[in-house]
């Protein structure tokens, strides 16, 4: 048995993006992130902290070393030069766009003059940012705390489209009676991140967790993915 005296206390950042990472009903960490952590720290013998925050106050946290992990952290060349990333991809995702049932959106220039709410600081904000400048649209961005403040938003009118990761989008779109678009965007590959040079070992470990998992069908890693899809009714 681990001595837990001896057991490395990890600190580990968590904010609301259901179903990768949220905090439940029974105020406990969970998701796919999560259930994934959770099993290479009991590999590991690691005592794991969750420490809740938005995502912008997230990464400065991390950044700054009051965290020792980030979940669910997209990676980027601006990203890699502050943040140290594991090899093997925990998660593949994609942006989706999202528009409340009166508004018509069916391609990327139909986001002419719309309000965007995005999730501030996210990789969303930066990539639609991106994409506007090269076609030339111009539209209002809203950047909000959480993707429940943005479904929201559109919910009530305040905007017309709200930029999500699929994850969030196919679990929670109808929720709030907003309708997915055919504006997809931003593949991405997502990591478990640390401070630059903080936490080599723990980056270590993951990613030989991961890969071992990937390269075998049934294993657990596999069995989280099933286990958090969204219900069937939900899925678009």
């Amino acid at each position: 048995m681990p001595n837990i005296a001896q057991a490395r206390e990890v600190l580990v950042g968590i904010y609301d993006n259901k179903p990768k990472i949220f905090i439940d009903a029974n105020n406990q960490p969970a998701g796919i992130f999560v259930d994934i952590l959770r099993n290479i720290a009991e590999k590991e013998s690691w005592k794991l902290k969750y420490v809740p925050c938005d995502w912008r106050n997230c990464l400065n946290k991390l950044q700054e070393g009051q965290i020792d992990l980030m979940p669910d952290m997209a990676y980027s060349e601006s990203r890699d030069s502050i943040f140290d990333f594991h090899i093997t991809p925990a998660l593949f995702s994609w942006a989706q766009a999202y528009r409340h049932p009166d508004v018509s959106v069916a391609s990327i220039i139909d986001l002419q003059d719309k309000r965007i709410a995005v999730l501030a600081g996210s990789a969303q904000e930066i990539g639609i940012s991106e994409i506007f400048n090269s076609f030339g649209i111009k539209a209002t961005l809203i950047p909000v705390r959480s993707l429940d403040e943005a479904f929201v938003m559109v919910e009530r009118k305040k905007a017309d489209v709200a930029l999500a990761n699929h994850h969030f989008g196919d679990h929670h779109g109808q929720n709030y009676n907003l309708k997915d678009t055919p504006i997809v965007f931003q593949p991405a590959k997502l990591y478990f991140a640390s401070g630059e040079g903080r936490n080599k070992d723990l980056i270590e470990a993951i990613d030989k967790h991961l890969r071992a998992w990937q390269s075998e069908p049934n294993s657990l890693y596999f069995d989280i993915l099933r286990h958090r899809r969204p219900p069937p009714s939900t899925q678009r």
